[in-house]
């Protein structure tokens, strides 16, 4: 039985594109950027929380859109 995601996929994106505007990047952007500005650890910092896997899982299926 898996449990109830503390952070909803809107929250997580939303935390992302604020990361991405902290740092001064817009899309469309290299992996190698989005990954210097995005981590799971700092995204878990700024949403105060949630699964590490299931961030990483998140931040990947994003990376791409990105």
């Amino acid at each position: 039985m898996s449990r109830t995601p503390i952070n909803s996929p809107a929250d997580i994106k939303a935390a992302v594109d604020a990361m991405l505007a902290e740092s001064g990047l817009r899309a469309p952007l290299p992996a190698t950027q989005f990954r210097r500005a995005v981590s799971v650890r700092r995204l878990r910092q700024k949403l105060g929380g949630g699964d590490h896997t299931a961030l990483a899982r998140s931040l990947r299926e994003l990376e791409q859109q990105y």
